[in-house]
């Protein structure tokens, strides 16, 4: 991921999204999911939902396993913040 460029059609991440428009795609990647969920989601079952173009299997999936749920609740919440500082 690169946390200060925007995904969009033209300008992709090369493993995984990037992630300067996070808060804003995240909202509508899966239907009935806002963007907290649909991160949170992601960090716990990253296979769950794999943005189209993107392989499965490359990010890790036992994080909530290595995390407390405080702690990805707070990384959600960081990686949603758009003056998060780098």
């Amino acid at each position: 991921h690169v946390l200060d460029l925007p995904q969009t059609d033209t300008e992709r991440g090369a493993v995984g999204p990037n992630m300067g428009n996070l808060a804003e795609n995240a909202a509508n990647r899966v239907p009935g999911e806002d963007a907290p969920t649909y991160v949170h989601n992601s960090i716990v079952d990253p296979n769950a939902y794999v943005v189209e173009g993107y392989q499965p299997n490359i990010m890790p999936a036992n994080f909530a396993d290595r995390m407390s749920e405080e702690e990805i609740n707070a990384l959600v919440e960081w990686l949603l913040d758009p003056n998060r500082p780098m």
